[in-house]
């Protein structure tokens, strides 16, 4: 299976390298193979967001099948996988300690 993962930061000094290894990682203990990996650095409230937009144009094309991406909620890391199969849409969620 193909993966997307997208990361996203809202400044250019912070960093979101460690949203992309716990993707990887995740993707490497399920077997999944990396598309690409689509990373902003802009604020969530912005209404277009560069590679958020490429990752839904390269989705429309069906390049890949799961998009991976990361929330934290209280300090606990949220790694969320949609799953684009046969236009079914469903979720898997992992939570980690951040």
């Amino acid at each position: 299976m193909k993966v997307a993962i997208y990361v996203r930061v809202s400044t250019a000094d912070q960093d979101y390298y460690n949203q992309l290894v716990a993707l990887r990682l995740y993707a490497e203990k399920e077997g999944w193979e990396i598309f690409e990996e689509y990373c902003d650095v802009i604020s969530g409230s912005k209404d277009t967001r560069p590679k958020w937009d490429l990752m839904f144009q390269h989705a429309s094309r069906r390049l890949f099948d799961v998009v991976l991406f990361v929330i934290k909620i209280l300090k606990v890391l949220v790694v969320i996988a949609l799953l684009i199969l046969m236009k079914q849409y469903f979720y898997v969620v992992t939570m980690h300690r951040s």
